[in-house]
């Protein structure tokens, strides 16, 4: 019996993504590969983690999403969702536009 171990990775590497000032917008971050599997969510520029009072985390095993609520033009821009496990890591590019 041969045992694989998979690493952090998502399917995909960049999403667009558009919303209205004044409405909740939704960032949803699936990876895949072995638990356990940590993810963090990072907003660019200066890879600051993203404490703000109007975002809101849920994580659920390889899934994380972050709701924005009320956004503003000021959190337009780019979002980094970094998945990692023991064997390996990847990210996750969404770029917010708001209108």
């Amino acid at each position: 019996m041969k045992i694989v171990s998979v690493p952090a990775y998502f399917r995909n590497h960049h999403i667009n993504l558009s919303g209205v000032a004044g409405e909740v917008l939704k960032l949803v971050c699936e990876a895949e590969g072995d638990l356990p599997l940590e993810i963090k969510w990072i907003e660019s520029p200066g890879n600051r983690p993203l404490p703000a009072p109007h975002v809101r985390y849920t994580s659920a095993g390889l899934a994380s999403e972050i709701e924005l609520d009320k956004i503003a033009p000021s959190d337009a821009g780019r979002y980094h969702c970094h998945a990692q496990n023991e064997f390996g890591s990847d990210s996750l590019i969404i770029h917010v536009t708001i209108s």
